[in-house]
């Protein structure tokens, strides 16, 4: 399996940490990742398959050599952010609402239309949406009870910045 060069924008967050967390569980196949953030998070560690990696203030240059990075930082910074990730060749998934409603970039919900993401949709420099992360279970729940004639459904918004010191 390809081995992958990975950046994740946002790691030191509640979703940031859970995603690299996940990446480690699932044995993703990556030769090397980087922990990017804002600049008040430079010189912190996480760990990740043993080692301490450092987090980094998120520059241009950091996008260099990178296949595919994770955005989690808001839609502020995946504006910011997400154009020169894509000019240095890198895949980009969004999981902040930026992107969510721009026809050109593709929502991707794994659970429901994971055949948009084929190999050559997948290729370097495109950029993909994540819807809010309880719409694909409502989704899901629903595409697979077709027979149901009416379906309500009630959505609450999640507290913002979970386990951030600062919130």
């Amino acid at each position: 399996m390809t081995q992958l060069r990975v950046a994740i924008l946002g790691a030191t967050g509640a979703v940031g940490r859970e995603l690299l967390h996940l990446i480690e569980q699932r044995d993703f196949p990556v030769s090397s990742i980087r922990l990017l953030a804002s600049p008040r998070s430079t010189g912190k560690t996480m760990r990740f398959r043993g080692q301490n990696l450092p987090v980094l203030a998120v520059s241009e240059q950091l996008f260099d050599s990178v296949d595919v990075a994770f955005f989690s930082a808001g839609g502020e910074a995946a504006r910011t952010w997400a154009g020169v990730a894509q000019g240095a060749g890198a895949l980009v998934i969004d999981n902040s609402s930026a992107f969510r409603m721009d026809p050109k970039v593709p929502l991707i919900v794994p659970e429901i239309n994971w055949h948009r993401a084929r190999p050559e949709v997948l290729s370097s420099g495109k950029l993909h949406g994540h819807p809010a992360s309880d719409d694909p279970c409502a989704a899901t729940a629903l595409r697979r009870d077709k027979a149901r004639r009416r379906e309500h459904l009630s959505k609450r918004k999640r507290s913002r910045r979970a386990g951030d010191e600062r919130a």
